[in-house]
This record gives structure tokens, C-alpha cells and sequence, in this order.
């Protein structure tokens, strides 16, 4: 870190705490500051001690990247059921979207087809157009019609959009002073803000159901 140039750290920051020959279980800190560009190394971890303080993890910092978890395999257990059940969520969404437009498909065949398309779609970007093409080339070979299966991908994205925006309502109404601190908003701001969205992602489910 003290012989790197500043431009350089930016570039190690993802994938030096991944490796443990080079990591060497560096502090939280001092990975950090790998992404902190054009400053000298001990200025670089200034800033990042200070950011890592305005999100209240500054008792982290001088923790070694591979001691965040704790060492308690519960935790690690915990995160792999959290991982498989979002992707159930995101199956759910296919088949969701589906029944909406009408379209017969198996559940094993919905169970294939989603976590593919979503791998890609989120490794790639341009969800609508990456997982859409395998949506396309699955289910087209299974019957689907090019209008059904577009339809079904608008259905998909507008559910996962609705997600978010309601775990995004979520953090506004019960961590406002986090997300304070994020946005430099208010209070009354951020919780206002997070009951407009709830509001809205209810109104979408009454009229969705109500139809």
C-alpha cells in the first residue's frame, strides 16, 4: 500500500481482499483506501477511516477482512439460505408474470429458466434486452409466443422495480437517519418520502388485485 501510486490502488480494490496470498487479512481500513484516488497513501486512509465513520463502521476498521463474518458458521449458513431464498423470490416473479399474461408453463421449467435469465441479466445489464433474449430462447422453444414472453418480461422487471421500491421505503421509514446520512435529507424528508413509496407500491397491489 505505502509503494503503490495513487492511481493504482482504485484498480486492486475488488480483488485484492478476495486473495488471500496478497490480502494477507489486511485491516478493513487499509482495503479501503485502495479506492481512494490521488492522495498519498496515509491521506488515503484518513478518508476512509472518515467514511467508514459517517456509516457507523468505525469499529471495523482495524478488523482484518476475513474476521468480518465473526468466524460463526450460523452467519455464513444464514447468508447461503438468505441467497437461495432470493432466488426463489425471483422465480416467484416468473411465475407471477406468467399467470398474468396467461401463458402454461411447468414450475420446473419456470425454475430453470429464471435463475439463468437473471444471472445474466444482472452480470450484464440492459436487463430488459439480456434476460429477455433467454426468456426468449427458452420459453419460445417451449411454446411461448414472442408477444406473451414479451409481455411476461414487463410484468417481471415492473415486479422486481416494486421490490425494491418497497425495500427502499422500508429503509426510509425505519432507518431514516441512516439513509439521512446517505442522502443528506431530513428526517421528516426520508420518512415522508418512504410512505409516498409504500403508499404507491400498495395502490399497484390493490389495482392489480382489484382487476
Amino acid at each position: 500500500l505505502t509503494v503503490k501510486r495513487p492511481a493504482n490502488r482504485a484498480e486492486h480494490i475488488a480483488y485484492l481482499p478476495q486473495e488471500r496470498r496478497l490480502a494477507l487479512d489486511l485491516r478493513c481500513v487499509a482495503v479501503a483506501a485502495l479506492g481512494v484516488q490521488n492522495l498519498t497513501p496515509e491521506l488515503a486512509r484518513q478518508n476512509a477511516f472518515a467514511e467508514l465513520q459517517a456509516l457507523g463502521l468505525q469499529e471495523v476498521a482495524d478488523s482484518g477482512v476475513f474476521g468480518l463474518s465473526g468466524g460463526q458458521r450460523a452467519r455464513v449458513l444464514l447468508a447461503l439460505l438468505l441467497t437461495a431464498g432470493a432466488y426463489q423470490m425471483l422465480i416467484g416473479y416468473e411465475y407471477l408474470a406468467l399467470r398474468q399474461v396467461g401463458a402454461r408453463l411447468s414450475l420446473g421449467r419456470t425454475w430453470f429458466a429464471s435463475p439463468v435469465a437473471y444471472a445474466l441479466s444482472q452480470t450484464l445489464g440492459f436487463p430488459l434486452l439480456t434476460g429477455g433474449a433467454v426468456r426468449l430462447r427458452l420459453w419460445g422453444q417451449w411454446g411461448l409466443s414472442g408477444v406473451t414472453i414479451a409481455a411476461a418480461t414487463v410484468f417481471v422487471s415492473i415486479t422486481f422495480g416494486l421490490g425494491a421500491v418497497l425495500l427502499a421505503a422500508l429503509a426510509l421509514i425505519g432507518e431514516p437517519a441512516s439513509m439521512m446520512r446517505a442522502l443528506h435529507w431530513p428526517v421528516t424528508v426520508a420518512r415522508g418520502t418512504g410512505v409516498l413509496l409504500l403508499l404507491a407500491v400498495f395502490a399497484y397491489v390493490w389495482a392489480a388485485h382489484a382487476r
